[in-house]
């Protein structure tokens, strides 16, 4: 059961990272089709960027909360 949990963890965790590097590359080239300037294609990256970052914390939390259950 603890496997099941690390591997299924694991792989969510790297398709989490792998969705927001390529939005990354994409953001550059939907910025000229919607006429974005640099500033907003920066917030177009960044914004989901740090929306992650910051949910990695009660995520982690919510597991522990799971696991001890």
């Amino acid at each position: 059961m603890r496997n099941r949990g690390l591997v299924s963890g694991t792989l969510a965790f790297f398709a989490g990272f792998a969705a927001v590097a390529l939005f990354g590359t994409t953001a550059l080239r939907i910025g000229p089709l919607l006429h974005l300037n640099l500033v907003e294609v920066s917030w177009l990256v960044a914004i989901p960027t740090l929306t992650g970052a910051f949910l990695r914390i009660p995520f982690s939390l919510l597991v522990d909360i799971i696991h001890a259950s």
